[in-house]
């Protein structure tokens, strides 16, 4: 067998080709590619992952979503204004209980550019299993699948109902039946004390007339 060709025959014990090394080195080489790949629609990790848990789940709140980015909320703040200055999403103002949450909304132009990310990542893919067969390929995604499945789901995914009875519950407007939305390219408001949850301050609580009654 030549160099550099895989004998599948046996198996190694050197740990740097151990499964968790291995599934380390491709998740890297495919995040690598992938943003790459991306970069020219000005599409980074935190961008896509807040189109993804809009697509997938609906309005979120900030807090949710730098959950599921698993990033600093100003940062997901600033992906989240990067986009709605693309018109990729919505940003509603909604009254929580004794406060304020700005909740970002799915539109059809974020669907859009996801499924053009997704485009890239299958592309990606096509790249790092061309060496496969078929039916190799398909063995390995059903594998991932179950490693995916068996880690469980802890992480609470997307806002909670009464928040989204509130959001869909807010009077329509414009074409389309959108509710009122941020204009384009306004930034998202900082609280003026306390720690930045996504809670907004009193600066922008008129042009609402939503009731907080829970």
């Amino acid at each position: 067998m030549g160099p550099g060709l895989y004998d599948g025959r046996k198996e190694s014990s050197n740990p740097f080709e151990q499964t968790v090394h291995l599934l380390s080195v491709l998740g890297r080489a495919a995040d690598a590619m992938l943003d790459g790949r991306l970069a020219g629609q000005g599409l980074g990790r935190v961008h896509r992952s807040v189109l993804t848990a809009l697509a997938q789940d609906g309005p979120h709140g900030l807090p949710d979503l730098a959950r599921q980015a698993n990033a600093p909320v100003e940062e997901v703040r600033g992906a989240v204004e990067a986009l709605l200055a693309r018109g990729l999403v919505q940003v509603v103002p909604v009254r929580i209980h004794d406060g304020r949450e700005d909740v970002v909304m799915p539109v059809p132009g974020g669907r859009g550019a996801l499924d053009a990310a997704h485009a890239e990542a299958a592309a990606v893919q096509e790249a790092l299993t061309t060496m496969l067969t078929r039916g190799e390929r398909a063995q390995l995604n059903n594998l991932l699948r179950r490693m995916h499945a068996g880690l469980g789901t802890s992480v609470d995914v997307g806002s909670s109902p009464s928040m989204l009875r509130k959001v869909r519950g807010r009077p329509r407007s414009g074409p389309g039946g959108w509710p009122r939305e941020r204009r384009t390219g306004t930034p998202l408001p900082r609280r003026p004390d306390g720690p930045t949850d996504g809670a907004q301050g009193t600066q922008d609580a008129q042009g609402t007339g939503e009731r907080a009654d829970g």
